[in-house]
């Protein structure tokens, strides 16, 4: 058995290809890890819309939106950092 219990990896130029879509021989990578019982986690500065694509695909156990803000966990946030609102400076 391995000692990885965990693989995270970035979305763009990373796991996605150009076209923002993940090949098929990634998802066969990700399958093949998974079987062995290794989680598999995406981190990214994206968040919304962008990501819950992604999420959809059912292809991690875990990610990490947000600038890492917020990590989830059986698609349930939990944990997640909040800037103060009296720190906060609007463009």
């Amino acid at each position: 058995m391995s000692d990885v219990k965990l693989i995270v990896v970035d979305l763009d130029d990373t796991l996605l290809k150009n076209d923002k879509s993940i090949s098929d021989y990634s998802r066969k990578i990700i399958s093949d890890i998974r079987k062995k019982g290794i989680l598999f986690a995406f981190a990214s500065a994206r968040g919304g819309v962008d990501a819950d694509i992604i999420i959809a695909e059912n292809l991690f156990d875990a990610y990490i939106k947000f600038n890492g803000s917020r990590i989830f966990a059986n698609k349930k946030c939990i944990r997640q950092y909040l800037m103060q609102p009296e720190i906060f400076i609007p463009f």
